[in-house]
């Protein structure tokens, strides 16, 4: 994504933008797809976190992409594994921190300006060069709250001026962008709606454009009845430890308790389990597996 449509808000720790490869694209690919190998994450100064996402017939596949501390100093290539077939959707998520900035970034070329990009090696060699989403500046107005004036033949010089609200009539849209906007708190959350779930726009043409696949193409977003949830493993110790696991499962089956401790070790194990919040869901069967062994040996 690379557009001056697209905009940044200002004092965000977190702001995502997202560019789509839709299946309106990709399906003009080879019947037996292309392999990728590697990829060039892009944004500018203000990205923070990078991830390339991957649809397929409404099912989300494994991230073949993900950093989440991107640095603008230290870009470089990535090694990707990922096989696109014709119809698959490819989503890119950028997120921004725009704390300290007091206006809204603009999309462009410039350092303090910023991009959403991302730069894929494949083979075999495809006619298709770019392929790129943006949001359509009606819903980008949509999102900000302002009518523009119709744009004509004598009109043209003048730029884009707002029409309603009437209190900011002939404000030129960029001077609003400027001026006004960063004062609308509310902004910032309607432009990040518009962000994930409001259609957009494709560009998707040759080398050359000498074959212009999509221009302007409308889509939405891909409803995805599946989607890839990834489990951070660092908050389970046993999901990589096999021999951990067994020693922890065979040392509370080989100890069986007795009597009142045994009762009230078992209350005591059931109420620090209550009281503990887990992020995974390894680490919450690991929990209840060792609450039913006691209480086992609590039966026996």
């Amino acid at each position: 994504m690379m557009s001056t449509l697209h905009l940044v808000p200002p004092d965000q720790p977190s702001f995502t933008s997202v560019g789509h490869c839709p299946a309106q694209c990709t399906e003009f690919l080879p019947k037996k797809g292309i392999t990728v190998f590697a990829g060039l994450p892009h944004t500018h100064m203000l990205g923070t976190k990078v991830k390339l996402r991957h649809i397929r017939n409404g099912v989300e596949l494994p991230i073949p992409f993900q950093d989440n501390f991107y640095d603008f100093n230290y870009q470089t290539m990535r090694k990707i594994e990922l096989q696109l077939m014709p119809g698959d959707h490819l989503i890119t998520e950028c997120v921004y921190d725009s704390r300290g900035k007091d206006s809204y970034t603009r999309g462009g070329i410039r350092a303090q300006d910023e991009m959403c990009m991302m730069f894929l090696h494949y083979y075999p060699a495809v006619e298709m060069a770019q392929c790129v989403s943006k949001l359509p500046l009606k819903n980008l107005l949509l999102a900000i709250g302002v009518v523009l004036f119709p744009v004509t033949p004598d009109t043209r010089h003048l730029g884009l001026r707002i029409r309603s609200p009437a209190r900011y009539q002939n404000l030129t849209l960029s001077d609003y962008l400027n001026a006004v906007l960063p004062t609308d708190l509310d902004a910032a959350k309607r432009l990040q709606e518009a962000n994930l779930h409001h259609s957009q726009v494709a560009e998707c043409f040759d080398f050359g454009k000498r074959n212009v696949i999509a221009d302007g193409l409308e889509f939405s977003s891909p409803k995805i009845s599946a989607p890839f949830y990834s489990i951070d493993e660092t908050c389970n110790p046993y999901a990589k430890d096999d021999k951990l696991f067994l020693e922890t499962f065979q040392r509370h089956l080989n100890q069986p308790l007795a009597g009142s401790d045994a009762a009230a070790m078992a209350d005591e194990s059931v109420s620090a389990a209550a009281s503990t919040k887990f992020i995974c869901l390894d680490c919450q069967l690991v929990v209840l597996l060792l609450i039913l062994l006691t209480l086992r040996n609590v039966i026996i």
